[in-house]
């Protein structure tokens, strides 16, 4: 019954944590922050809800977060310029006109001839530059996508900057799983509570008269 509380102290606190977190992050994000790539790599953002400018997309060097035909998600480039070579930023995207041209040229395409007259027909859509909107991916989310990345750059031969950045494209602060987590917790530690107060039972144990 001891470690039972504990473990019901503990997830309680952690909801509460988590709710309180999610919470801070709307009141701070109550609209996106505009700032420039330049800047974001430079010297970061004190907002997570941001729409980047000055960025151009490189749809032909995007990553499938699948590896198969059934597509969900992207990460794309977005470079400084579009001669760069090093990836500092990627952008989650389900767009479903950048993952239709993703499948049509990467799974539909046999030749390289047929890629490149493709890659020019749709030149304004692979390398452009475009604002993104969306939310800064950190934490051990980042941190698992950036893992992840880093072996798949060692095995492609692709130049990704160690201290990488993902946006989630479209993705905006919602205040429900912070009260959803507030109100689990706080119901957690009531019920912690009235553990404590409960008094146990002690059973008295009845003579009984020879017969």
């Amino acid at each position: 019954m001891k470690r039972f509380r504990l473990t019901l102290l503990v997830i309680s606190l952690l909801l509460l944590w988590l709710g309180v977190s999610d919470l801070f992050e709307v009141l701070r994000n109550q609209t996106p922050k505009r700032i420039s790539l330049t800047q974001l790599l430079k010297n970061g953002a004190d907002h997570e809800w941001v729409t980047v400018e000055g960025g151009y997309q490189q749809l032909d060097t995007a990553i499938s977060t699948t590896g198969t035909l059934e597509l969900d998600s992207l990460l794309v480039p977005l470079k400084r310029t579009p001669e760069q070579e090093q990836i500092d930023l990627l952008i989650e995207t389900r767009d479903p006109e950048l993952l239709l041209l993703f499948t049509e040229y990467h799974f539909n395409l046999d030749s390289e001839a047929e890629k490149a007259r493709f890659r020019a027909d749709q030149a304004d859509l692979f390398s452009r530059p475009r604002p993104v909107t969306g939310m800064i991916i950190g934490g051990l989310v980042a941190d698992n996508n950036r893992g992840k990345l880093e072996e798949l750059a060692t095995q492609l031969g692709m130049s990704v900057a160690p201290g990488i950045m993902f946006i989630a494209e479209g993705k905006e602060p919602s205040s429900l799983r912070g009260y959803f987590f507030l109100g689990a917790g706080i119901l957690g530690l009531c019920k912690f509570a009235g553990m404590l107060r409960r008094k146990p039972v002690h059973l008295i144990p009845v003579e009984t008269s020879p017969s």
